[in-house]
């Protein structure tokens, strides 16, 4: 089952790349549908297990709602910097966090954050772009998700 869910986050983060690179965008209807697969994927995962290692409905709810926590911050900070982060970061890696708990989307979080980083220096020492140049940060999370299936974490 893992397997799947690994499969269906990284389809959407690839597709969400795309978009964020060619229209600078997040499709909120992709968000949406994704998100309820993970949830609908989760609950059936937890029914197929054996009835003592299941986990009760309120473990399930805790642990996609702390899954969200890192997406909500991106997005409290997109707030807050008036959308220097968009609004359509925070709402995938809200996705990334229902697909792939709290501990993933701190992983996933972290490797695009590098990545930025990397992306902004070579545009800066490279391309010669100044500081205030816009990078899309969905292929960020694809990368640090690309690193976090590597290396298990």
């Amino acid at each position: 089952m893992q397997q799947i869910i690994n499969s269906i986050l990284l389809f959407y983060l690839a597709a969400a790349a795309v978009r964020d690179i060619k229209q600078r965008e997040v499709s909120i209807e992709a968000v949406i549908c994704f998100s309820a697969a993970a949830i609908l994927l989760k609950i059936a995962a937890a029914a197929l297990q054996a009835e003592g290692a299941a986990a009760s409905p309120a473990e399930l709810f805790a642990g996609i709602a702390g899954g969200m926590l890192p997406g909500l911050f991106l997005s409290a900070a997109a707030y807050m910097t008036r959308q220097a982060v968009g609004y359509g970061d925070g709402a995938a890696l809200i996705v990334c966090g229902v697909y792939d708990g709290f501990q993933g989307s701190i992983l996933i979080l972290t490797g695009a954050l590098f990545f930025s980083a990397a992306a902004a220096l070579y545009f800066v020492a490279v391309k010669k772009a100044g500081f205030k140049k816009e990078i899309p940060f969905v292929p960020c999370l694809l990368f640090g998700y690309m690193i976090r299936l590597c290396f298990g974490g």
